[in-house]
């Protein structure tokens, strides 16, 4: 009887110490993750740091992201977008990230950056990941003279409280000893926030929702109109992209930011240069000054790309809308000057052509009651001229509006990158390749419905909003 009386007492105590051993890793943890909350949300990263990624909940964002609409969308043609980065954490750490795995190592606060040395990440983890390394330090694994140690691949420091790590060792000594680094934005309520450097520099708010909702801002000098903005729902078919700004002035500067950020690759700066030759060659010459005097807004659109020919043409549409009867004179004729006219009518709409090569690329100008209009061929101009609606407008105070059409971009990339691949003109890739890896990925793509961005200027700065992936009419979000 004693013995049975020891054999429960023993059991009782064993089960006091399972439930004593939960409550404390229970209590633990709630103050780790309290610990974790408290810590702000920053970074530590080099001073010529370009580009940063921040969120103040990591693992949530990443969560929410991959169980979105978007991603539901996606997933049929494209599982795993992040699949490469994945198999890049996995190797070098040796752990495949997930969002409870990330939360229990790395903590929340994070933020991912891009500088000259190299590519970074700064968080401020729990007392787990601090244990161990303090364990590795107490075996002999610890930081150099310079206070930075190594774990495989990536190397890493800690400032004030925070890890920073990457595979660069020049990014890590930059981040500790330099302390001019650029201002971190942030927003408790974004998933994710997008932020950079450079003459337009801004940020934007990937915020949680259906269709991938964003907001933010750049130091963008737009015009400031009164009138609600009508091009960007003007068009008789939905445009491939389109760019709607009150001014010329205006999309000149975006063009010349979309510019600044693509000189850095040399097919684009190949294709620019040869673009240019062309149009010199052509006679084709800069506008008149003021030629965009008296219109209300202005849109250029892509409408289509014709890929059957040897380089393939885009279909291009300009429309300069004003709040009064257009002026009598041609705001393009500087450009064409060089080039023999021939006189020309689509639905009533006169104007003129300029045959440049045939007729996949022969300007075409024409003038209706409200818009002045030039597009790279006549066919298109028989679909524009005459049949731009008055809206439905875009909201009050818009000075600027982007529009884009994910299934049309998928179908006019499809198109390019097979033609591509057949010519064998893809580095490393044929048209088994495209067909493999490519073309799926752009399906993919396809299904993401619509981007619908407004922007407002406002002293300097343009603040912007709206969605990345839209979902298209009569598509369920």
């Amino acid at each position: 009887m004693h013995r049975d009386m020891g054999r429960k007492r023993k059991r009782i105590t064993g089960w006091r110490l399972f439930f004593f051993t939960i409550i404390a890793l229970i209590v633990l943890w709630l103050l780790d993750d309290r610990s974790v909350r408290a810590a702000a949300t920053r970074g530590f990263y080099p001073p010529d740091t370009y580009c940063m990624i921040s969120s103040w909940d990591f693992p949530r964002a990443w969560a929410a992201l991959a169980g979105g609409d978007a991603m539901k969308r996606m997933k049929k043609d494209w599982p795993r977008p992040y699949r490469e980065l994945e198999l890049a954490a996995r190797l070098g750490t040796g752990i495949r990230p997930t969002p409870p795995r990330w939360g229990l190592w790395l903590g929340k606060r994070t933020v991912f950056a891009f500088a000259p040395a190299g590519v970074g990440i700064t968080a401020y983890p729990g007392h787990l990941l601090r244990w161990a390394d303090a364990l590795r330090s107490a075996i002999g694994y610890g930081p150099g003279a310079d206070g930075i140690a190594t774990y495989r691949d990536y190397c890493y420091a800690w400032r004030e409280g925070y890890l920073v790590a990457s595979p660069s060792r020049a990014y890590v000594e930059a981040v500790l000893s330099g302390d001019s680094a650029p201002r971190l934005h942030s927003d408790s309520e974004a998933l994710l926030t997008f932020q950079w450097e450079g003459q337009h520099r801004g940020f934007i708010n990937l915020l949680a929702g259906a269709g991938l909702p964003v907001s933010g801002q750049l130091e963008f000098a737009a015009t400031d109109g009164e009138r609600p903005m009508t091009l960007p729902q003007a068009w008789p078919s939905a445009p491939v992209i389109s760019l709607t700004a009150r001014s010329a002035d205006d999309l000149d500067e975006v063009w010349s930011a979309i510019d600044g950020a693509l000189t850095g690759s040399s097919a684009y700066s190949s294709a620019r240069a040869a673009a240019f030759d062309v149009a010199r060659t052509w006679g084709i010459a800069p506008p008149d000054p003021n030629w965009d005097a008296g219109a209300d807004h202005i849109s250029l659109a892509l409408l289509d790309v014709d890929s059957r020919s040897a380089i393939p043409t885009p279909d291009l549409a300009f429309a300069m809308r004003y709040a009064e009867a257009v002026p009598e004179s041609d705001p393009f004729s500087g450009m064409l000057a060089n080039r023999q006219a021939i006189p020309f009518e689509w639905n009533n709409c006169p104007g003129f052509m300029a045959p440049l090569l045939g007729t996949e690329w022969s300007p075409c100008v024409a003038k209706s009651p409200h818009e002045w209009i030039m597009t790279t061929r006549g066919p298109l101009m028989a679909e524009v001229a005459g049949n731009l609606a008055d809206g439905p407008a875009c909201a009050a105070e818009a000075d600027i509006a982007l529009r884009a059409s994910w299934e049309k971009l998928g179908t006019c990339a499809e198109a390019v990158v097979s033609r591509l691949g057949a010519d064998e003109v893809l580095p490393r890739m044929n048209i088994d390749d495209v067909r493999a890896d490519v073309l799926p990925k752009i399906t993919a793509l396809s299904t993401l419905g619509e981007i619908a961005i407004d922007g407002v200027a406002r002293e300097g700065t343009l603040k912007f909003s709206g969605h990345l992936a839209k979902a298209a009419k009569g598509e369920a979000p």
